[in-house]
This record gives structure tokens, sequence and C-alpha cells, in this order.
């Protein structure tokens, strides 16, 4: 395989030039109509990932949207991991947040009638 910049001739299964470290493979670094419709669901499933992460470090209803976005895109047949690691990291941050409200909850409970306690005492 000749390499398109340079032209010095490679093994066939390299994927870089030996003399000028080029690219060989001829798969687009961006995507285009022909490389999305290979991989279906592929940016569903990256959105999913994205708003799993939001939902886990900022506000944890957004776990909903990616497990909405990263079930569509297994729907589309898009096999990769973003769309299993946005599901799971929207059900992290629905727990987690269950989990916040039912300790505040609990602290508002218990810690009330101590704080009545410590008003009344002064």
């Amino acid at each position: 395989m000749y390499c398109p910049k340079c032209g010095s001739n490679n093994s066939e299964d390299a994927a870089f030039c030996t003399l000028c470290s080029a690219r060989l493979n001829s798969e687009p670094r961006y995507h285009t109509a022909e490389t999305l419709a290979k991989h279906p669901g592929e940016n569903t499933a990256t959105w999913s990932l994205i708003w799993g992460l939001v939902a886990i470090l900022v506000f944890g209803p957004l776990g909903i949207v990616a497990i909405i976005l990263g079930n569509n895109a297994k729907k589309m047949g898009f096999t990769g991991g973003q769309a299993t690691a946005g599901i799971i990291l929207g059900w992290v941050a629905l727990i987690l947040m269950v989990i916040s409200i039912i300790m505040i909850v609990i602290l508002l409970a218990v810690g009330a009638p101590i704080l009545q306690e410590i008003i009344n005492s002064v």
C-alpha cells in the first residue's frame, strides 16, 4: 500500500505510513452520510452518555433523558458501549437522587426535635 501523502511503500496491514506517519486507511475521520448509515444510533448513544454524566454531576432527573436515549440507540441497532454506559449512568443518577431525598427527610425528621430542644434550652 502506498502512502497518499509521501508515496512511500508500506505493508498492506499498516494503519500509518512508516516514513511520514500519515493515516493509510481510507476510513474518514469525520462523519459522513455513509459512516452514519454504517453505525445507526451512534449519535444517540453518545448523547445518552453525555446526559448520563450531566445527570450524575449536576441534576439527577436528567438521568431519565440518558436512559431514554440509550434505549433508543439500542433499538436502532447500535451495539457500542456508549448506550449502555448512558443507561447505567442515568440509573445511578436517579438512585443517588432518591437516596439524597431520603437522607434529607430523615435528617429533617430526626434533627427537628433536637434543634427544638436546643432552641428551648436557650
